[in-house]
């Protein structure tokens, strides 16, 4: 009996172990999907920037 209470005591502690590691990799990819979406933000915004640029020259050509 008191076997399988190490057993299972030290299954608990290796599934206790895993999900330890596997929230902090969880926590490291919600880290780098937070800095790559700040970068395609930014780059977005910068994309606008030149759309405006782009039209106000387009703009500045007449057609008949």
């Amino acid at each position: 009996m008191n076997d399988m209470i190490a057993t299972a005591a030290e299954e608990q502690s290796s599934v206790a172990g895993e999900m330890d590691q596997n929230i902090t990799n969880i926590s490291a990819a919600a880290g780098e999907t937070t800095d790559a979406t700040q970068i395609t933000v930014e780059a977005i915004r910068e994309i606008g920037g030149e759309i405006n640029r782009l039209h106000d020259l387009v703009a500045q050509f007449k057609t008949n």
